[in-house]
């Protein structure tokens, strides 16, 4: 019996195919973690109330096609009225701000004035790992890089 077909031939060609297969996930692990928290995208669903939809950087060129970009929407009622403005995601780790503005995003609709809301006013802040845990703030929460959103 020669060596090519012995049990321990057979042995190291599994170990081998073993570590490949490893090294592989690993691989794909690692790289798919760098390209997670590149561009944050939210998954907003705009309700009836929202009459336009823009980006941060239709008002501020420079910030195109950064991570500082983010979704800017407009609830106007049509008449004349005060306007304000609603922030939310200034801190990413306090969820209460992205979560009042992104209920005002879906169910709002204004009798009077305008109000414009930015839900994620430090979209950057969101690609940097947490500093405590190292896993990524929107990993669990929304759907990242949503190219297929009406906004872009």
């Amino acid at each position: 019996m020669d060596f090519f077909h012995t049990p321990l031939r057979k042995e190291i060609i599994m170990r081998k195919h073993l570590f490949a297969l490893i090294f592989l996930i690993v691989v794909l692990n690692f790289t798919s973690s760098l390209s997670e928290g590149a561009f944050f995208r939210p998954d907003i669903r705009p309700g009836y109330g929202v009459t336009k939809q823009a980006w941060l950087s239709d008002y501020f060129a420079p910030l195109r096609g950064t991570n500082m970009d983010t979704p800017v929407f407009i609830l106007d009622s049509g008449k004349p009225g005060i306007a304000g403005i609603a922030m939310g995601g200034t801190h990413p780790r306090e969820l209460a701000g992205y979560t009042a503005a992104t209920i005002l995003i879906e169910n709002v609709r204004m009798a009077q004035g305008r109000l414009i809301v930015i839900p994620y006013a430090n979209s950057s802040a969101f690609s940097i790992r947490d500093q405590e845990s190292r896993i990524p703030l929107s990993s669990d929460r929304v759907s990242i890089r949503n190219q297929t959103s009406p906004l872009r």
